[in-house]
């Protein structure tokens, strides 16, 4: 089994208000299919068909990075051919946590092809393109939502769509956190 692919990526999965809110968004755009709230997801690198031994080399390289959490706001709509997504703003923390994601994979002796980092939550696939224009004015509530953890998702493609599997979670480091609820501390 070690010899099979395993079409996989690395995302943030997004929170229950997010999932609403981009559920919502969808349906007023009456158009293509809608993803499931279970694969909303904002992209951190997306690794392609990978052997079970590289995505445990891999594993082992995410599972040592420590980065704080942090917060992504929503910005609007946007669309990539026959897609439409929530655009998310480049926070640094999620920034910073993009390029610590492709340092662990290069170290894994992955390669990936380089791609511009647009931070975005894809919302509906199948859309025409002559209605993309019409569909970005829908409104967008500009909402924050806490990043604190990531995960490393096989994606198996059927024809009704893409089912994701979560392989490992990664947490972040929550600032003044120390196990305790009343320990929270502003820094």
């Amino acid at each position: 089994m070690s010899g099979a692919l395993i079409r996989c990526f690395v995302a943030i999965p997004v929170s229950s208000e997010i999932a609403q809110i981009c559920a919502d968004v969808a349906r007023a755009a009456h158009c293509g299919r809608s993803l499931p709230a279970e694969n909303l997801h904002l992209t951190l690198a997306f690794l392609g068909d990978q052997t079970r031994n590289a995505l445990i080399e891999l594993n082992d390289h995410l599972e040592a990075l420590k980065r704080p959490a942090f917060s992504i706001r929503l910005s609007g709509l946007g669309s990539f051919g026959n897609s439409l997504h929530m655009v998310v703003e480049p926070d640094p923390g999620l920034l910073h946590l993009h390029e610590s994601v492709l340092q662990c994979i290069g170290r894994a002796g992955l390669t990936l092809q380089r791609r511009r980092f647009r931070p975005h939550i894809t919302i509906v696939r199948g859309i025409e393109s002559a209605l993309n224009k019409a569909i970005l004015h829908i409104p967008v509530p500009q909402t924050t939502m806490v990043v604190t953890q990531f995960n490393l998702n096989s994606s198996t493609l059927r024809p009704d769509g893409a089912r994701y599997e979560t392989l490992s979670t990664y947490p972040l480091q929550l600032q003044g956190w120390s196990g305790q609820a009343d320990d929270f501390t502003d820094r």
